[in-house]
């Protein structure tokens, strides 16, 4: 091989590892940014004709080594736990979907790094709060509807999806109105005639403005005697602001005139002290008309289960469905890959499902830097996927809530692949080293 090839395949070595080294430089220097994808540098050698006078052709002679670098964008991190309510790590294929302007959508860029943090701008002079992540790209995600729980089973364009908005003004949930009460009571045995108990409940109207109701329920013992289903206690019902218009005993089916008088209903125990009627008891309420809330009539039922013992009479259960109206008060991600919101009212409710996006190559995405990518003609076009089911994911993807994906750079193999380049370093200098004495003496015997 002439000497000048020589020295062109150990300077072409030199270069080449001397940004090998740049490559593994960067890569250890993020081996702790969340979502992070390294980049790896691929070798091959480099021909190149060289003109043989003897025999009046061009051969291919080597003339060093060349290389290209290849982002490893398909080998994903290992899931750390941060418990943070707003970190979230995907396991499978899929991305994040991110914007750099939440009013422009063609600005999608894709990651892993699931770390976000809500961020306050101005739209048209209102206050927004989005997600957004490290970079500051702004969340994508598909809504779903906080009263019906109604959300969209594909994404087949991503103007469906939505910047998330987690500003509390915006998510507002309306008051539901009571439909059943269920409410278990232990009544003493013991207890002279004449003498009550006391238990308020709160119900709930769906009346915007005026949306809770104390309704008082006063248990008065009637009569020491249980023989032969003898009445025993009387159950008095008053609300606080309406005025019952109607009381029913859906359960069992009893002769009304005997168990109901006025607001007052009669309940009758066996001889073991076990509630005989009534089991269940349907009341309506007629609200007036208060400023602007307008008047409105509301049924609920009441499922009583009582018991009679030998001790104080106390409350044993109360659960009360409907809600008053709620305010969003803070928010989450859950493994379910959604965004749950916590109303001040107590409620919970899916504000948002996360969607993963996807393309068919997915390493040859732009790199805009180590975390976000942007889809190229090479990539193929983005989709967008919903999970919904945790229990059949036929689409082998996982959430995990307050966990990231950590970059999937290693460290002890990148101090390998160093110690590798170093060495070939060191034999390119060797060889420019050696080439050099020799050219010398060339030099030296021609004098």
């Amino acid at each position: 091989m002439p000497l000048h090839n020589l020295l062109s395949s150990a300077a072409s070595g030199i270069k080449v590892y001397s940004d090998a080294i740049s490559v593994i430089s960067q890569n250890v220097s993020n081996v702790r940014t969340d979502g992070y994808k390294k980049t790896q540098n691929q070798y091959n050698s480099n021909f190149a004709r060289s003109f043989n006078s003897l025999e009046n052709r061009l051969p291919y002679g080597g003339s060093g080594v060349k290389a290209h670098q290849m982002n490893r964008i398909d080998n994903e991190g290992l899931a750390s736990r941060t418990h943070r309510d707003l970190d979230l790590a995907v396991t499978g294929n899929g991305f994040f979907a991110t914007v750099t302007d939440p009013n422009n959508f063609n600005t999608l860029e894709l990651t892993d790094a699931g770390s976000f943090a809500p961020h306050v701008r101005l739209d048209n002079g209102q206050e927004i709060a989005n997600l957004i992540d490290l970079k500051g790209n702004v969340l994508l995600g598909a809504p779903i509807n906080i009263v019906t729980r109604a959300e969209v089973n594909t994404v087949n364009d991503i103007n469906q999806l939505q910047a998330i908005d987690v500003t509390n003004t915006r998510h507002v949930l309306p008051s539901t109105a009571t439909t059943t009460v269920d409410f278990s009571i232990k009544l003493d045995n013991n207890a002279a005639t004449g003498q009550t108990f006391n238990s308020p409940i709160q119900i709930y109207t769906g009346r915007q403005g005026a949306d809770e109701e104390r309704l008082g329920m006063v248990f008065t013992r009637t009569s020491t005697s249980y023989d032969n289903n003898e009445i025993a206690w009387e159950l008095s019902l008053s609300p606080q602001t309406a005025a019952i218009s109607n009381i029913e005993i859906i359960e069992p089916a009893v002769d009304a005139n005997t168990y109901i008088n006025d607001n007052n209903v009669k309940i009758s125990f066996n001889q073991l002290g076990v509630l005989q009627a009534p089991k269940t008891i349907r009341l309506t309420f007629d609200y007036p008309a208060v400023g602007d809330i307008a008047a409105r009539q509301q049924t609920f039922d009441i499922r009583l289960t009582a018991d009679l013992f030998t001790s104080n009479s106390y409350v044993e259960n109360l659960t009360t469905d409907g809600h008053a109206r709620g305010n969003l008060a803070n928010y989450r991600f859950t493994d379910r890959g959604t965004l749950e919101g916590t109303f001040d009212n107590g409620e919970r409710r899916d504000l948002y499902r996360i969607p993963l996006a996807r393309v068919p190559a997915t390493n040859q995405l732009l790199v805009t830097n180590g975390t976000h990518f942007k889809v190229t003609n090479n990539s193929g076009a983005v989709s967008f996927t919903l999970i919904k089911s945790e229990n059949n994911n036929t689409h082998q993807v996982t959430f995990t809530a307050g966990a990231v994906e950590q970059a999937n750079a290693d460290l002890a193999g990148e101090f390998v692949d160093l110690v590798n380049v170093q060495r070939s370093m060191q034999f390119n200098s060797r060889v420019l080293t050696t080439v050099n004495e020799l050219m010398q003496t060339a030099t030296n015997i021609k004098r």
